[in-house]
């Protein structure tokens, strides 16, 4: 396959015949049509390609850190995700110019060398958590177009956003709390590289599109005293799908058997370069109170609140309120209960510390 063939910018597999072309009809892969796709004036344009390597589809998502794109590894011949550097508040571009970030003079310009010099440090750190397998990896990380772009793995699958709405509001207790497990390995695996997410929420947790059964058992780090988890039930196992017109809980199941994977690290930042930084962009209900002030003393406990309210989302169908679940008419043991709205409380001192902590609070 040579850098002449074309591709769906949504999905990135190559396009068939006259697909592609205005008025062709939708990509037999995806089922869009890809000439349909309109970048912004400041999102590189389908057909990029950066390092004669990474060709660019369309934009996945963007926040006030970065923009993120589909992309296709020519090498490797796979598809990635491909996260820019570009704080909105720091830089501007219009791609009718070329696709180099005009970044704003003065301060801003320190910043923004600042920033991103942090940015590709950070995903160096990244990049040595390539065995954590809830973690998505860092493939490559360069200096383009004078900003910075990571290349990560692309996942398939569906964020616990939609699985919430899959479910019809609310994900049952008993069928939450197993899938979500690994994931406090992976974040103690983080903190102990002195790495803190900061942007946990239901849109950037997904659950894999189920293809390893082996994917099933994930370890804690040893480091963090953690057992292993243990596989999902036979319920959750991994048989055969489903025939067709099965029921919508039968459906849920299936999709269950995948592994959650925790995305989206364009706000992560060691715990040294939060002194002097604020967070550009919050996901407000998910994020702490100390993301919102100057030297607000982030650390563990700020991935616990997120954590937490993630979990409550997902328990309740509503952002994270001073109600406890179980006064929404939410099935929930109250050792359970208790440990959610711990690890939501206002004050940072108040929560549980460590991820490990409030493991062992939910799962014990």
């Amino acid at each position: 396959m040579t850098m002449n063939t074309l591709f769906c910018p949504y999905c990135m597999k190559p396009v068939i015949g006259s697909e592609g072309t205005a008025g062709s009809g939708c990509c037999s892969a995806c089922g869009r049509d890809p000439a349909a796709y309109v970048p912004s004036s400041h999102h590189l344009s389908p057909g990029t390609l950066l390092r004669d390597r990474y060709l660019l589809g369309c934009v996945l998502g963007e926040g006030g850190y970065g923009i993120t794109y589909i992309g296709y590894d020519s090498l490797l011949q796979n598809r990635v995700a491909v996260k820019e550097y570009f704080p909105v508040e720091l830089c501007t571009r219009d791609t009718i110019g070329g696709n180099s970030v005009n970044i704003l003079s003065g301060i801003p310009a320190k910043n923004y060398a600042r920033g991103m010099h942090k940015y590709l440090t950070e995903a160096r750190l990244l990049a040595k958590m390539e065995k954590q397998r809830v973690i998505v990896n860092v493939r490559d990380y360069f200096e383009d177009n004078r900003t910075a772009y990571i290349v990560m793995e692309y996942i398939e699958g569906i964020t616990f956003t939609e699985l919430v709405h899959n479910y019809g509001g609310r994900i049952p207790e008993q069928e939450l709390f197993p899938i979500v497990e690994p994931l406090f390995g992976a974040l103690c695996s983080l903190h102990q590289y002195g790495l803190i997410h900061r942007d946990m929420c239901p849109d950037n947790l997904m659950l894999e599109k189920n293809t390893d059964s082996s994917d099933c058992r994930t370890q804690c780090p040893v480091i963090c005293g953690m057992p292993a988890s243990s596989p999902l039930n036979e319920e959750q196992g991994h048989a055969d799908k489903e025939p067709a017109g099965c029921t919508a809980d039968q459906r849920n199941k299936e999709i269950c058997r995948g592994r959650v994977r925790l995305l989206d690290f364009g706000s992560a930042r060691s715990s040294d370069s939060l002194k002097d930084t604020l967070t550009i962009t919050l996901r407000h209900g998910f994020a702490p109170i100390e993301q919102y002030q100057q030297g607000g003393g982030q650390g563990p406990w700020t991935d616990v609140y997120a954590l937490c309210a993630t979990l409550y989302f997902c328990l309740t169908g509503i952002t994270p309120a001073l109600v406890p679940p179980s006064q929404l008419g939410v099935e929930i043991s109250p050792a359970r209960e208790n440990a959610l709205m711990r690890g939501l409380r206002v004050q940072p001192h108040r929560r549980c510390r460590l991820i490990r902590d409030l493991w062992s609070a939910l799962y014990r």
